[in-house]
């Protein structure tokens, strides 16, 4: 059996305007119990000090490497710091995400128990730091038993470099719009049927948006790709669905009796509670903090609806 120091394993990294985050980034990549044989950042023409930064470490580490990217979207540049890798094993993470000290070595140590493995996904731990962070974590995590972590996310993998070519790489975008590179690569890589693994152990913890103006633009802007590429359909479907339950309640209100009214909170609140009873920090709340987990997440909701309605919108004007 190989030891750790035998499987040299690169890390991946596209970059642009990351300069608030990247400090810390580099901190916990460079403290890893397992230290990458190399970290290759492909930066997409950012604006702030990210080049800055990267260059003043490198100087002090040699392991780190600025790539150019042939294109210039965010698949384009996954796909250009894994082909500038020198190893047959390349770990995927993303900037907003911090890896717990021992990431690299957990991922790496499958492939140790198993030399069949050619992917191994880590897990995604979306922050929940307040009020507003948690409703947002609780509907990208989505109403299933989640343990609070997403279980496959590019954010936190290690895959074969020769798995990456079977999957045809990750799309690429000719205008550098979000082409929901990261869903198609990973359906990619599940039909291919690879011999795949899972150590939720192996965490990154990812920061979200902590205000509704953020919300609203990081979820128009990931709508955006993802309408272009059919990928909202579902959705867009349940927010124009639950817009209509209430338009109906509201019309039965005027038309009927007013008890109607009454019934379009109840409704929201219980859309909200659908995702929140997943999670531990709601199971735990006494009912004080449950009714502010639920009207915030009626805020925070309503937000991501607006931004994807618009986002649609958006994309339909383009197409024409």
């Amino acid at each position: 059996m190989k030891n750790l120091n035998e499987i040299k394993a690169s890390v991946a990294i596209p970059v642009y305007n990351e300069q608030r985050s990247l400090r810390d980034f580099l901190e916990c990549l460079l403290s890893q119990t397992l230290k990458p044989d190399e970290i290759i950042f492909c930066d997409g023409g950012s604006s702030d000090k990210t080049l800055s930064i990267l260059r003043q470490y490198q100087d002090n580490n040699p392991t780190i490497k600025i790539v150019n990217r042939d294109g210039v979207c965010r698949g384009a540049g996954r796909n250009s710091a894994i082909e500038s890798s020198k190893n047959d094993f390349v770990a995927l993470i993303d900037v907003g995400n911090l890896p717990v000290n021992n990431w690299l070595e957990l991922l790496v140590e499958e492939i140790i128990e198993n030399s069949d493995i050619e992917v191994v996904y880590g897990a995604v731990c979306p922050q929940q730091d307040n009020l507003i962070s948690k409703s947002l974590s609780s509907f990208i995590l989505g109403r299933r038993n989640h343990n609070q972590l997403l279980d496959r996310s590019v954010a936190s993998m290690i895959i074969k470099k020769e798995a990456w070519r079977k999957a045809g790489k990750f799309p690429q975008s000719d205008d550098g719009s979000y082409v929901v590179e990261d869903l198609r690569f990973l359906e990619k890589l599940e039909a291919l049927g690879l011999k795949t693994t899972n150590k939720q152990s192996a965490l990154t913890n990812w920061g979200l948006p902590e205000s509704y103006v953020e919300i609203y633009k990081r979820f128009f802007n990931l709508n955006l790709g993802s309408h272009k590429n059919g990928y909202s359909k579902l959705l867009l479907k349940g927010i124009l669905r639950n817009y209509a339950i209430c338009f109906l309640m509201l019309l039965a209100s005027a038309l009927v009796n007013m008890f109607f009214l009454f019934l379009i909170p109840i409704f929201l609140f219980f859309r909200v509670y659908s995702y929140h009873r997943f999670n531990m920090w709601f199971k735990e709340s006494n009912f004080y903090e449950k009714s502010s987990h639920l009207i915030t997440g009626i805020f925070v909701f309503s937000v991501i609806d607006m931004a994807s309605i618009n986002s649609f919108l958006s994309a339909r004007f383009y197409q024409e």
